[in-house]
């Protein structure tokens, strides 16, 4: 019952036509918590974007709607290149930390890692056209 009621919350909140227009979470570098930010790779770097979220050079996940259900948890219809639509639920763990819970109870988390904390070649790349 519990995962069925977790998807029905999801499912009215967004229905319910209330809508952010992004996540409060400081857009840039954030790796997984599993590793620290000097260890990041490809498999555990994300890219927070006002609208995507890019995971490492693996996937750009677009986010077509963001329905706040209190200040730290958002609903996320995230259109991605190798999933066609997901429903994913965010929250808001912290200054610079969330998670990530998808319909079948899978989550992921992930801290804020300033650029000039990780390793070459994401320290010195330029992302400022892709955070403003």
């Amino acid at each position: 019952m519990g995962r069925f009621s977790g998807l029905m919350s999801v499912l009215l909140a967004l229905s319910s036509g209330a809508s952010a227009t992004e996540l409060p979470l400081m857009r840039g570098f954030y790796v997984d918590t599993s590793t620290t930010c000097s260890n990041a790779s490809n498999a555990t770097l994300f890219l927070l974007q006002r609208d995507q979220l890019v995971a490492g050079g693996r996937e750009i996940c677009t986010f077509a709607q963001i329905v706040p259900k209190d200040s730290r948890h958002f609903v996320v219809n995230e259109v991605c290149e190798t999933v066609r639509e997901m429903v994913v639920e965010w929250t808001i763990e912290g200054e610079g930390r969330f998670s990530r819970t998808y319909a079948n109870g899978e989550s992921h988390s992930a801290q804020f890692c300033p650029q000039s904390s990780l390793p070459e070649p994401w320290r010195n790349n330029d992302i400022s056209d892709r955070i403003r």
